[in-house]
Formats: C-alpha cells, sequence, structure tokens
C-alpha cells in the first residue's frame, strides 16, 4: 500500500512537472482579444537605455501567437545592424497551440549575411535572420534580442500594435536615461494607456493591456490615427564622430550641412564640360532643363548604405567618374552641376512613398527615407527628382507630391512643402467614336489623355516592349470581349506631363437587344465592378 502511494505521488508529481513547462496556450487567450485577430501580442518588453550621447542598449522580448495563415509574416526574424549597431543574444523559441516547446532555433541556424539589395553596390548593413520550419496554427513564437548602439541618431519607435488585426494582451515599453544622454517623446493615443514619466530620475514607461484588434477597413487613413504610438528622438548626439543637435529642424539641417560640406567640388574638365552645355543659354528654366536632361543621360541610380550613418552623399566627382550614386548622391551631384551655372537650389530631405506618414512638424527627428532637390526659379518653385532618367523635367508625382521635406539652407534646415497637383492638373479625358451594329461587331476608336499624377499609372506602359504595352491594356479594359487591332502611346513630358493614348478596339458584344431598342455602356473604360463594403463604425 505504501509502494503504491509513493508511485501515484510520483506520477502525480511528474505530470505537475509536465504541466508547468506549458507555456502561452492558445485557451488562455480572452475571448475578446481574438475578434478580427490573426495574431495575438501575449507580451512584449522593449528596454531602451541611453547611456551618452552615442552609447545605448535596447533590450526585447516578445512573444506571438500567430492564430492563423494570415499571420505567417511574422514567423521570420529579420535583424539589421552595421558597424555601428550590433544585435546579440538572439532567442527564438516556438509552442504549439498547447503551450508546449516544439523547436528552438539553434545559434548556427541563425543566419547572417549582407543586406545588399539588387540595385545596391555598397551596403554596410547586415541581417541576422532566423525562420523556424512549417507549422499547423495556431502556433506561438518567443524571441528575445539585445542591440548595442556605438553612434546615435534616432532611437526606436514603440507602438503595441503593428498592424491592423493584431490584438494585445501586454506590451511594455521601458526608457531609462542617463545624466549624459537626452531623451525627447511625442506620443498618440495613449490615454488608455499605463503611462509613468519621471524626468527628474530618467525614467519613462508605457504600458498596454488587453487592446482588442482593429479590422482592416478598405480606402483607410493612415493607422497612426487610432493606435498607441509613442516616438522618440535625442536633442544632442554623436554619429560616427560628427555631433549634432535635433531639437529643432534648424539644427537637424545645420548638422546636415555640415556633412555635405565640400562635397559639391568637380573637376576642372567638369566644369568645363557642364558651362558649354548652357553657353549662349538666357533663360534660367531652359538651362535647369537641360543640365537635368545631362544628368538623367549621364548617371544611373544605385543604393549605396555608407557614410556617416548612410546620411553622407558621395563626392560630386565621385558621381561624375563613376556615373552612378544613390538619392543622396545624385541630387547632390545636381545642385552642384546648377551651381557652376549660378542657379541656387536646396538639397532636401523627405519621406517618399504614395502612402507614407506625414511628417510630424513639431517633432523634429529622422523621419525621411529619401532626398530630392529644390529650385527656387522666378516663375515658381521647381522640384527635382534625381533618381529617374525617364521622369518628366519638374515632376514628382504621388512618391513626393504634397507633403513637407526639409530643405538643408546656409542658416540651417526649414521645413517646406512640396507641390500639390490640383484636380485641373489630374484629368483623364476619354473621346471615344464607336460605328456600332446590333447584330454584329462593332469598332471603337479611342483617344485618352492623361494628366498629372495620371502619369505614374502609365509610366510603366511608356517603357515597355510592344507586347508588354498589349498585354497592359488587354489587363485594363475592363470588357467581356473585345479585340485590339492598333495602338500608339506619345508622351509630353513636361512640368504637368501628359499621356496620349490612341487605339483600335473590336466588340463583340457592346449591344444587347431587346425588340427594336438597343441597349449598351457609353463608357467603354474605367469601369468600376466593385462594390465598397459596408461598415457598422468605420474608424476612419
Amino acid at each position: 500500500m505504501k509502494k503504491a502511494i509513493i508511485i501515484l505521488f510520483f506520477i502525480l508529481f511528474s505530470c505537475s512537472l509536465f504541466a508547468n513547462d506549458k507555456k502561452y496556450a492558445v485557451t488562455d487567450i480572452p475571448e475578446m482579444l481574438l475578434e478580427h485577430a490573426d495574431m495575438v501580442v501575449r507580451e512584449s518588453t522593449y528596454e531602451l537605455k541611453l547611456f551618452s550621447q552615442d552609447k545605448a542598449s535596447y533590450n526585447c522580448h516578445f512573444v506571438y501567437t500567430l492564430l492563423n495563415k494570415s499571420a505567417e509574416n511574422y514567423l521570420a526574424l529579420a535583424l539589421n545592424y552595421n558597424k555601428t549597431i550590433k544585435v546579440d543574444n538572439i532567442s527564438y523559441l516556438v509552442y504549439d497551440q498547447e503551450g508546449n516547446e516544439i523547436e528552438k532555433v539553434k545559434k548556427s541556424e541563425i543566419e547572417d549575411y549582407s543586406a545588399i539589395s539588387g540595385s545596391s553596390i555598397f551596403d554596410e548593413s547586415r541581417v541576422k535572420f532566423a525562420h523556424p520550419g512549417e507549422f499547423d496554427y495556431p502556433i506561438t513564437i518567443e524571441c528575445s534580442f539585445e542591440y548595442e548602439y556605438d553612434g546615435l541618431f534616432s532611437y526606436p519607435t514603440w507602438s503595441p500594435v503593428s498592424e491592423y488585426n493584431v490584438s494585445v494582451e501586454s506590451s511594455i515599453f521601458e526608457v531609462k536615461v542617463s545624466s549624459n544622454a537626452s531623451f525627447r517623446f511625442k506620443e498618440f493615443n495613449t490615454d488608455s494607456l499605463d503611462v509613468q514619466i519621471d524626468p527628474a530620475n530618467g525614467n519613462y514607461r508605457w504600458e498596454a493591456r488587453n487592446l482588442t484588434a482593429f479590422e482592416y477597413e478598405s480606402y483607410h487613413t493612415s493607422i497612426r490615427d487610432f493606435i498607441p504610438v509613442v516616438y522618440s528622438a535625442p536633442s544632442d548626439f554623436k554619429l560616427e564622430g560628427y555631433e549634432g543637435n535635433l531639437s529643432s529642424w534648424k539644427n537637424f539641417g545645420l548638422w546636415i550641412k555640415d556633412l555635405n560640406e565640400g562635397r559639391d567640388e568637380l573637376s576642372e574638365q567638369s566644369i568645363e564640360e557642364i558651362k558649354s552645355l548652357t553657353k549662349g543659354v538666357d533663360n534660367e528654366l531652359e538651362k535647369i532643363q537641360i543640365l537635368y536632361s545631362y544628368l538623367q543621360n549621364n548617371t544611373r541610380y544605385v543604393n549605396i548604405q555608407v557614410g556617416i550613418g548612410s546620411m553622407q552623399p558621395m563626392k560630386a566627382t565621385d558621381v561624375n567618374r563613376l556615373a552612378y550614386g544613390d538619392c543622396k548622391a545624385l541630387s547632390f551631384y545636381m545642385k552642384s552641376i546648377l551651381k557652376i551655372a549660378g542657379i541656387e537650389s536646396y538639397y532636401t530631405l523627405i519621406n517618399a512613398g504614395s502612402e507614407a506618414d506625414p511628417i510630424m512638424t513639431d517633432f523634429s527627428s529622422m523621419q525621411f527615407n529619401h532626398a530630392i532637390l529644390c529650385v527656387p526659379i522666378k516663375q515658381d518653385t521647381l522640384w527635382l527628382e534625381c533618381t529617374s532618367q525617364d521622369i518628366p523635367f519638374g515632376y514628382l508625382g504621388e512618391f513626393t507630391d504634397d507633403r513637407y521635406g526639409l530643405m538643408i539652407k546656409a542658416d540651417g534646415g526649414e521645413l517646406v512643402k512640396t507641390k500639390k497637383y490640383t484636380i485641373e492638373d489630374n484629368l483623364i479625358v476619354t473621346k471615344a467614336e464607336v460605328d456600332f451594329n446590333p447584330t454584329g461587331k462593332s469598332l471603337a476608336n479611342v483617344q485618352v489623355q492623361y494628366k498629372g499624377l495620371n502619369y505614374d499609372y502609365m509610366r510603366s506602359i511608356l517603357v515597355g516592349t510592344y507586347d508588354e504595352k498589349k498585354k497592359a491594356m488587354y489587363n485594363r479594359i475592363d470588357m467581356p470581349d473585345f479585340k485590339i487591332n492598333q495602338f500608339n502611346h506619345k508622351a509630353q513630358k513636361e512640368i504637368i506631363p501628359v499621356v496620349n493614348e490612341e487605339f483600335e478596339i473590336e466588340l463583340t458584344n457592346f449591344c444587347t437587344n431587346m425588340g427594336n431598342r438597343s441597349f449598351f455602356n457609353p463608357n467603354l473604360l474605367n469601369r468600376k465592378r466593385s462594390d465598397l463594403r459596408r461598415y457598422a463604425d468605420r474608424l476612419s
């Protein structure tokens, strides 16, 4: 009997130990956090320690439950680093839906390779990459790692919610600031969080709990408008020996100006060549156009991520000699060319992309990913995109239009707005003549003019081969049965560009006959067949 009791105790003790090994069971997730969720942040902790102007550490630990295949992009862990940013102490565990550990990524399985892209020539960035095997959902992943910074220019941004269809059980962001460092922050939508701010002792803490998922909405605004976000930045900083101050846009601009100082010099031979291009040309706009054409015909874009945190452009002499550069280098090279012609221009940082978040104008910090050139002229302010060999002169497009950029001037930085294209600038005008036979084929001759930002829509067609253009047209024309007999495209590459399209098509079922009546849709193009989903309570 005593022996039986001992055996029973041993079994119960073993089961208890086994049960304690289980972590993050899916059944433990509150029901409200599963609604609209593809992924649940079970817990996450991010701790930023600022030791001085150029020394810091960032410890990260997070546990994500991936509920379905829509969340599979969270499986990959990619950690970027370079000569001033080191990443170490990487851990990656995988649990099944009951909380049993089913995989541990070994240190030898973490890949380490150059982050150079297909368009890159020089890139100091590297990435450590971990991706476990395939699993049946739901699964839970637990990751941790530590960054060490030797040179600081920007601080991390924290948001407990990364995107739509993500809910949060717990997420914490802590910052500890020494007396030798500086810390500024800007927060959005943090009323529901537990926030503890103690600047006197250099302690800052934000904690989020039980945040339900936001369902994706068609034609939404930026998710930043309604999720909690904390942006952070230094005041005084040091990066690769260059000291600066980010407390104002003016000071930010002064630091960029110092980085660029003396890098606009060109050889005497290059100077004479450039002067000869505009010899006898008195019109300022015409001069700029000639030199811009010279830039497009003699250089190409490559990605170059080197030099003072990837912020310092190549020297103009190197761009001239090598005939390539990144956005910083080509914009600065164009500035150097215009200077030889006696035309003043301003190197400008911008946050590019058709869906880029707007600049927080009251929080000076690194919010930019691209560089363009601003050229003030008597008629207007001219903006030049210097990375494209085929973009029209003075045209920005949706990539950089209607947003703030940081113009770098002699006395520092200044926020300025790029060109906004009006309704009149952005027209699509269609004229179609259709010779239709109610009992047979119809023939249509169509002329379409795409103006302004609609040039972006047609740009790929302009540079494609004949077969590529024809295929694109078949994909674009939304009709059940037609044949393209011939087509033609002509572009007017002006500051407000225009693409003229002409084509002839045969239509098989243009008309529907009912008795002595014929019914047809007069709109041959731009038909919208999809219906917008109805939302009971939209967020945006």
